[in-house]
Order: structure tokens, then C-alpha cells, then sequence
């Protein structure tokens, strides 16, 4: 009988499978412990980048708020004072009869002064340079409220832009230069006037409601003009680029046949897409005002600009809802009778 005889040396796989001797499989090697390395390093970047993205916003907001804060404030001049009969009559014969009512408002500013104990130097050119012409203003209001003749009358007057911005410390003794606008010995009267109570710091309503302003007042500007303008504006583009786009898109794409001239007319609304807003507004002025002679309103002109950078986008939208509608859903509703 033959005997078989086994050797007891392992072989080439089981040598080969065998795990190293002494090596955990959770230790890890020096590669994967350098990818940890730079995705921890790549986090922290992420993360760095972040953070300073977020300091940035923060001090903008800051630069906004701190920039801003100061446009719903404004200094204004109390003077209280009453105008009798006589001075009203007299004042509506004179030729100038604003000037007649700013020597009525210096008259009484003078009297209110005298009863706070403040004495200050001051000439009615100095006046004209805190505060303006309150002439028409003064006029104005005894025109519409006779009843408030002889009987005295607050008035808070906003004071000059200039001012404004010495009481809010945008303008300093330091950087003033003697103009026109702005005396440096009109400040000695600007602290009397505060220290008499007649300067005051009020919230600026005019901001929100009033009218662009001119060049020699900047800081009476408000938005209002420009807000009633804007909502105007909208609702022509509302009333023009809704209809219009909805009905193109659903033309297009349930009822206009593939052909050439379809084609066209959808690389074209592609196209006009992406268009500049710049090349709109020239396109406007050349078509609209000088082409059309159209009226320069910024709601009628601006509106149908604005219509006609809409248009594409509103097209291309409505198209991708309706292109999202489910086949079955389409299929079923057309099995129930409805129209494309």
C-alpha cells in the first residue's frame, strides 16, 4: 500500500493571504493620514473663507446703517411768531412779498432770542445761508389758513443742507470754506441757536415723502416722487408683460408648428435674455421719445422698457412649466375634454 505524505510548509496563497504580523487593519498608513491631513486643511479653509465673507457683510451693513441713519434725521428751526392783519395786508401790497415775510420770520427769530437771553450778531444774509428763503413757505401757509392771522404760529423750517451736515458732523470748522452757501461765522450763530433751543434735530418725513431736490439743497431729496414713479412704472409692466408673455409661451409651445420661423423666434427670445439692461434703455430713448415722441415719463417710457426686458423671461419660464406637466396627466386631461 503506498503511503501519501503531506508537507508542512504553507503554500504560495496562504502565505500571500495571510495578514502582516503585528499590524492592526484600523491603524492608518502614512497616505491615508496625509489626505486626512488636507481635507482637514480644505475644511478649514472653507470654513476661513466664510468667516471673512461674514466680516466683510458685517461692516458693510455697518458702512450702510452708519451712512444711512443720518437721511431720516434732519435739523430744523422752531420759531414761534404771529403775523397781525396789518403786516399781512401790508405784506400782500409790497412788490417782493416773500421778502416781506422774511423780514416778518427774522423779526420774530430776533424777538424769540431775546426772550431765550441769547444775543448773537447775525445779518439777514447769515439767515438766507442757515435756513433759505422762508418767505414762500411763511406766505404760503397765512395764505391758506387766514383764520391763523394774529395768532401765533410755530413753524419748523429745515435748515440748509450745510448746516445739516455741521449738526450731524459731516461738516467741521476745520474743512468749511467761506462760499455763498456757508459763512464760518455762520456757525457761531448755528451754536447759538442751538444753545437757545431753536435748532432741533427732527425725523426727516421729507425723506419719505418729498421730491428730488436741486443742487444747492442735496439733503432735502426724497424718495416719495421716486417710489409713487416706480409702483406706477409696475403696474404698467404688470399689465403689458403678464398677458403678452403667458400668451406667447403658451402659442409656442402648444400650438405653433416646427418650422423655420419658430426657430427663429426662439433663439431670439434666447438671445434677448440675456441682453444688457443698458442696450434696453437705448433702445427705449431712440424708439420710444425720439422715434415715437412718446412723452418723457418715467412710468409710461420706463414701463414699456421694462416690458420688454421681461418678455424673455417670462416666455422661457411659462414654457418650462408647461413642458414640466407629466405626459399622463396631459394625456388624461385631454381624454376628459379639455382643450391644449
Amino acid at each position: 500500500m503506498t503511503e501519501t505524505t503531506h508537507s508542512s510548509a504553507p503554500s504560495s496563497a496562504e502565505t500571500t493571504a495571510a495578514p502582516a504580523q503585528g499590524k492592526s487593519l484600523y491603524a492608518l498608513d502614512k497616505r491615508t493620514q496625509q489626505r486626512n491631513a488636507a481635507e482637514t486643511r480644505f475644511k478649514a479653509y472653507g470654513i476661513g473663507a466664510i468667516l471673512i465673507g461674514l466680516f466683510f457683510l458685517v461692516v458693510l451693513a455697518v458702512s450702510i446703517i452708519s451712512e444711512g441713519t443720518p437721511a431720516f434725521t434732519r435739523t430744523v428751526i422752531e420759531v414761534e411768531f404771529s403775523v397781525s392783519q396789518e403786516q399781512f395786508d401790508d405784506a400782500e401790497k409790497q412788490l417782493f412779498k416773500t421778502r416781506a415775510y422774511e423780514n416778518l420770520f427774522i423779526s420774530g427769530l430776533k424777538q424769540q432770542l431775546d426772550e431765550s437771553g441769547v444775543t448773537v450778531p447775525f445779518d439777514e444774509a447769515a439767515i438766507e445761508r442757515l435756513l433759505g428763503k422762508p418767505g414762500s413757505t411763511i406766505r404760503s401757509f397765512f395764505r391758506e389758513n387766514p383764520d391763523q392771522i394774529g395768532e401765533p404760529v410755530g413753524f419748523e423750517l429745515a435748515a440748509s443742507s450745510r448746516v445739516d451736515g455741521y449738526m450731524n458732523g459731516r461738516v467741521t470748522r476745520d474743512n468749511i470754506v467761506d462760499s455763498r452757501f456757508l459763512m464760518k461765522s455762520d456757525l457761531d450763530i448755528a451754536d447759538a441757536l442751538v444753545d437757545a433751543g431753536i435748532i432741533k434735530t427732527a425725523f426727516n418725513w421729507n425723506f419719505i415723502t418729498g421730491a428730488d431736490s436741486g443742487v444747492d439743497n442735496p439733503g432735502g431729496a426724497g424718495i416719495g416722487a421716486s417710489a409713487v414713479g416706480s409702483f406706477f412704472m409696475m403696474l404698467v409692466v404688470l399689465f403689458l408683460s403678464l398677458p403678452i408673455g403667458v400668451a406667447a409661451s403658451i402659442y409656442l409651445e402648444e400650438f405653433a408648428p416646427q418650422n423655420r420661423i419658430t426657430d427663429m423666434i426662439e433663439v431670439n427670445i434666447s438671445n434677448l435674455a440675456a441682453v444688457p439692461s443698458i442696450v434696453f434703455g437705448i433702445l427705449g430713448l431712440a424708439v420710444f421719445i425720439q422715434f415715437m415722441h412718446l412723452p418723457q415719463s418715467a412710468p409710461l417710457v420706463g414701463g414699456l422698457v421694462l416690458t420688454l426686458m421681461t418678455l424673455p423671461t417670462i416666455i422661457i419660464s411659462t414654457r418650462a412649466s408647461l413642458k414640466a406637466v407629466p405626459p399622463s396627466i396631459r394625456d388624461a386631461a385631454l381624454g376628459i375634454g379639455a382643450s391644449k
